[in-house]
């Protein structure tokens, strides 16, 4: 294992309607608000792999994408077949 020190930036976030706001943790500096002002910048240490492989990850993440674009051509295709057996439900004659 080894440290990764990453420094994230502290923002105080209240909206008109809100009784009493939140704090967030932003990776990256933002320009003050009218609801959000910056409090404070903190470095947060984090434990991690040596040697880290993301590969399995990125398999992962590349399955579901197909799964959810097959999906949806899957759902497009229906959708056209639909429209066509409606035209020639109507007497249509190609």
């Amino acid at each position: 294992m080894k440290t990764v020190t990453i420094p994230v930036f502290v923002y105080f976030q209240k909206h008109s309607f809100d009784e009493f706001g939140s704090y967030f943790v932003y990776s990256v500096k933002l320009e003050d608000s009218e609801s959000r002002t910056f409090v404070c910048q903190q470095d947060v240490d984090f434990n991690v792999h040596e040697r880290y492989d993301q590969t399995e990850q990125k398999i992962l993440a590349l399955e579901l994408e197909r799964a959810k674009i097959t999906e949806e051509f899957s759902e497009s295709v229906l959708i056209i077949n639909n429209e066509i057996n409606s035209l020639l439900a109507f007497g249509f004659k190609p």
